[in-house]
């Protein structure tokens, strides 16, 4: 029996992996890819269907040994068109079904259409006639993902939502009873920008148990950049996002099993923030989410889940407030009928259509992996981080001394001052 090929470097359930929190981050980069895999691997898992994940086997070999190759990409609709490139050219010649889940296009808003679909138009359409010509198909994230579809000709790519709520238990009802100030214990999530924001900054250190979930930018600081001192740390995670780390407060997760089992055992009970995996996740188990929607990507699976969501860029109300207005109303209706659309397309159109056999186990144990999740603490725990105070007069003193490099050399270090004189500003605020 032929397997499923999943265009990806490793398995997460591949604990060499795993249990390497380095190699997570080079293979995985974004934790959120982590957990849309996660979702459909353990999938086939429970069903016991035979799979691999790889991306080093060409065409023929493909067409020899798998029965369709399964593509999970978010956002390979973007004007950055070397994604497209790049698939177009790994999955040329592939004559087997080639199906791409929770696919959907990268934009901010709905006014550059236009100009986006004349950017990528013809790149896109060659790698979406590809596809048909295998035999295969698109899920499509949302709504303004089918409509880009539909501007491009293509009319039978379905709308399924995200494969990572396959993770929800299919009668997931998020409650809509609220807590007291006092046993509120939020969770934020979002990119390094929104650290430098004053609604984020100022819920972080009002409500002293919330913590701050990363996704890859603490990560890609402290294991990716060439630059690993911890003015650089500053100048990447902000001097606020550095306190937070000191604190014991970031989180990032590969292992999605460690991850649920943490919010669980910390006690969350809201979540809010600009990530959508960041918040799909804990939806999933159960705990409200608002999300801040700053682009089509996660506002069209705002919409298509009913999942609340504010666009404001300048939050005024405290966190708590947000929280007492999160109404799940509409997406307990209809969260059933939305979970279905995914997984009918997944049996339909890849296990039941290619007549894959399922060999069910009579359990499926889905074992946690023993993995080294709070690394980013225990790097900054064994190295000492200077404090605020001594960051800043560190920085004053070699903002004096290029100052007067400059004046007696007659120039050379203007950069170096600019970058000083941005550093002592995020010291200070």
């Amino acid at each position: 029996m032929k397997k499923v090929l999943i265009h990806n470097a490793a398995s997460v359930y591949d604990s060499s992996v795993m249990s390497n929190f380095k190699s997570c981050y080079n293979i995985f980069f974004n934790s959120g890819n982590c957990f849309f895999f996660y979702a459909f691997e353990k999938l086939l898992r429970q069903r016991g269907i035979p799979y691999e994940c790889s991306v080093s086997y060409d065409s023929n070999y493909i067409n020899d040994n798998f029965c369709c190759v399964i593509e999970l990409r978010a956002n390979i609709f973007s004007k950055n068109t070397s994604c497209l490139d790049y698939y177009y050219t790994l999955l040329k010649g592939v004559k087997v079904p080639i199906f791409f889940l929770t696919t959907g296009i990268q934009l901010n808003n709905k006014s550059e259409f236009h100009d986006f679909i004349k950017v990528i138009g013809d790149k896109s359409k060659r790698l979406i006639d590809l596809v048909y010509m295998s035999g295969g198909e698109f899920a499509l994230r949302g709504e303004y993902s089918k409509y880009f579809f539909d501007k491009l000709g293509t009319n039978s790519a379905q709308v399924t939502g995200c494969v990572s709520m396959l993770e929800a238990d299919r009668n997931l009802i998020v409650s809509n009873e609220k807590i007291s100030k006092e046993c509120f214990r939020p969770m934020l999530n979002g990119h390094n920008d929104e650290l430098k924001q004053d609604f984020y900054v100022k819920s972080l250190k009002k409500y002293i148990t919330a913590e701050y979930f990363d996704q890859d930018q603490f990560a890609y600081a402290l294991y990716g950049s060439k630059h690993r001192d911890y003015v650089s740390l500053v100048r990447q995670c902000t001097a606020f996002g550095v306190d937070l780390l000191k604190e014991k407060r970031v989180n990032l997760f590969y292992s999605i099993p460690e991850w649920k089992s943490y919010i669980k055992n910390r006690s969350f009970n809201f979540s809010f923030g600009s990530r959508i995996h960041g918040s799909i996740l804990p939806l999933t188990q159960g705990i409200p989410s608002l999300v801040h929607s700053k682009d089509l990507r996660v506002k069209e699976l705002c919409d298509f889940y009913s999942i609340p969501y504010i666009e404001n860029q300048e939050i005024k109300d405290d966190l708590f407030d947000l929280y007492l207005k999160t109404d799940y109303t509409e997406f307990n209706k209809n969260f059933a009928s939305k979970y279905d659309l995914i997984k009918n397309f997944i049996e339909k159109n890849i296990i039941e259509k290619l007549g894959i056999k399922e060999t069910r186990a009579k359990q499926f144990n889905d074992v946690s992996i023993d993995i080294d999740q709070f690394h980013l603490k225990k790097v900054t725990s064994k190295i000492r981080i200077p404090s605020r105070i001594e960051l800043y007069i560190r920085l004053y003193i070699m903002y004096i001394l290029l100052y007067m490099f400059k004046k007696n050399s007659g120039g050379g270090s203007n950069l170096n001052i600019r970058t000083i004189q941005y550093l002592l500003g995020k010291l200070k605020c």
